[in-house]
């Protein structure tokens, strides 16, 4: 099978989730189906930033614009987009992921402003024709794509993604990452973008209300983002700039030395189409406060400590409980957490993909 894995939102500096995705996804089908000629695409207005792509299968990378592509192929026989976006061919079967629709579940300016917002519709909107199959993570973005969207139901596929093995193997905290900020383990920990959409300032007021966080440090492990501001300002407000942390983006080692010495994760957000972090700290035995919106309880499926994320009352409470929560509850999240794998994502992905050739 001859396959283009559109991967032009992960060439970043500082990887996003997404670009965690199509980098584990094809890796793992390099890995699973060694047969398959894989080539990642580029769009010319991202080629520039290329030299950021995470490529440890060492693929070949390719440069497109428009209906151009050079490669030595005649053409991919399937094209996979892995962000809600699918270059303009008509002849190669077109698969295409979404990972979730958050931006539409919100009105509020703060979120998302309505250009933005205006500009994802008409994406989702094409992409409901041009796709012939579709992938989400989570349930929860499938109804969400059927009832904003009228996609078929039968086009639209559930594959959640997987985790690392750097995740389901027990290991120590790395100490220097740990003496280089200062940090005692059991912090409490937040990771992803320091952003008012991931609601955090709503984290950092519940840690503040936590009797069971008094004596605890709060990790904010992400670059800021989005509302930033908003954050430092609570900070501010509550008095907490000597027990929050802020160290900016870390990278795979960091986070994973993070994981394995925090005293739980604290990640209420508003609405996720996966969330990651909520099995990686799991796979680690980290106690979990997720949000009881979007996709977060049902990727948790009960092993998490479940809250409003518009309450910051609930969310201390479920903040203490975690952090009192006993030894069988976390080995059941650490065997629940480690059965999602990036082999199984990519075997239920490349069947996906034989569908989608099928189909033509």
């Amino acid at each position: 099978m001859r396959i283009g894995i559109e991967v032009s939102t992960a060439c970043l500096r500082e990887p996003t989730g997404v670009a965690h995705y199509a980098r584990c996804l094809a890796e793992a089908h390099a890995a699973a189906f060694p047969d398959d000629q894989l080539e990642l695409l580029v769009r010319l207005s991202r080629w520039r930033r290329r030299a950021y792509l995470q490529n440890p299968a060492n693929l070949p990378v390719r440069i497109y614009h428009g209906p151009w592509l050079r490669s030595p192929w005649l053409r991919p026989e399937l094209v996979h987009g892995t962000e809600a976006w699918l270059p303009p061919w008509k002849e190669p079967a077109r698969v295409v992921t979404v990972h979730d629709l958050a931006v539409l579940r919100f009105d509020e300016e703060w979120f998302a402003p309505a250009a933005f917002r205006a500009r994802k519709r008409r994406a989702y909107e094409q992409l409901r024709d041009a796709a012939d199959l579709v992938i989400v993570p989570s349930e929860v973005t499938r109804q969400d794509l059927l009832e904003l969207f009228g996609y078929d139901p039968g086009r639209v596929h559930v594959i959640p993604h997987g985790i690392e093995a750097r995740w389901r193997r027990d290991a120590m905290a790395d100490p220097a990452v740990l003496m280089r900020h200062g940090l005692e383990p059991g912090f409490v920990l937040f990771v992803g973008r320091i952003s008012a959409r991931k609601n955090v300032v709503r984290a950092i007021e519940a840690f503040a209300r936590s009797p069971g966080a008094r004596e605890r440090m709060l990790v904010l492990a992400g670059p800021m983002a989005v509302g930033g501001e908003l954050v430092n300002e609570a900070i501010g407000r509550l008095g907490l700039a000597n027990r929050v942390l802020l160290p900016g983006f870390c990278n795979d080692e960091e986070i994973e030395a993070l994981y394995r010495a925090a005293g739980t994760l604290l990640f209420p957000t508003f609405y996720e189409g996966f969330g990651l972090p909520i099995l990686e700290a799991m796979a680690c035995g980290l106690p979990v406060v997720a949000g009881s919106r979007g996709s977060a309880p049902e990727v948790a499926a009960g092993h998490a400590e479940i809250a409003d994320p518009m309450d910051v009352d609930a969310i201390a409470a479920a903040l203490d409980r975690a952090l009192a929560m006993g030894a069988e509850r976390r080995a059941a999240a650490i065997a629940h957490a480690r059965g999602f794998t990036w082999e199984r994502t990519a075997g239920a992905t490349r069947a996906v993909y034989a569908e989608a050739l099928a189909g033509r």
